[in-house]
């Protein structure tokens, strides 16, 4: 499965928090076996509007939902703000 283009806010707050080569890494292991474990991909409450989060480093997750076969990384956010 493929992660869709990020969006300019999301590239912007990977520089300032200096995750690219994390999320570099993170996307192509999504991207190579989304089922990997190393992700530790979550389901989001309210489990019926299908968000989810996958780890990028220990700290930061991004959430995101699927359209068309495609992972749409809508946020980056620290563990403890993400909704589980």
């Amino acid at each position: 499965m493929k992660i869709a283009k990020l969006s300019n806010s999301n590239k912007t707050f990977i520089k300032e928090h200096q995750l690219t080569k994390a999320y570099k890494k993170a996307k192509k292991l999504f991207e190579l076996n989304s089922n990997s474990f190393v992700l530790n991909i979550k389901k989001i409450k309210p489990y019926e509007l299908n968000f989810y989060s996958l780890r990028i480093t220990q700290t930061y997750r991004a959430v995101f939902r699927i359209i068309n076969n495609e992972a749409d990384i809508l946020v980056f956010c620290k563990n403890s703000d993400c909704i589980y």
